[in-house]
């Protein structure tokens, strides 16, 4: 199978995040735990038109960030995708995640880290332009032990 194109997230339930309307991150929360309850995975990704003004797109950065240090400080997610430097970046601040080592490499660009010191949680970090990895989009296609 051709994996998806760099802005298709990964199979499972999607949460979709409109630009013009972002939702607070309790409510993205609570979306995001549910999916991850009913179907072990979720993805959550921008919809709408692209907007690149009005600070925009660091809110839209700020609200994933968030959304990521949420949803480990409930210990609802073992494993964080992040695609884009400039959320990863933010992501990775926000959980206070300054030293990592690699566990995988996917592709070029595209690693599985492990924070030094939060055994609880790994997280995957891939360049927006760049193509999701064959070996990635095969490995989470992989249904989730019970």
């Amino acid at each position: 199978a051709t994996p998806p194109d760099p802005i298709t997230p990964l199979s499972g339930p999607i949460v979709s995040v409109r630009a013009r309307a972002v939702p607070s991150v309790p409510k993205l929360a609570g979306l995001v735990q549910s999916n991850l309850r009913t179907a072990g995975a979720t993805s959550v990704v921008m919809s709408g038109p692209l907007v690149r003004s009005g600070g925009t797109p660091a809110t839209i950065t700020r609200t994933f960030a968030s959304l990521a240090r949420r949803l480990l400080a409930a210990g609802a997610c073992e494993h964080l995708i992040v695609a884009g430097g400039a959320t990863a970046a933010c992501v990775l601040d926000t959980l206070g995640w300054t030293r990592l080592e690699v566990l995988h490499v996917w592709g070029p660009g595209v690693v599985t880290l492990k924070p030094v010191g939060h055994a609880n949680c790994v997280v995957t970090l891939k360049p927006g332009s760049y193509r999701w990895p064959p070996g990635l989009v095969s490995h989470f296609e992989q249904p989730v032990a019970a």
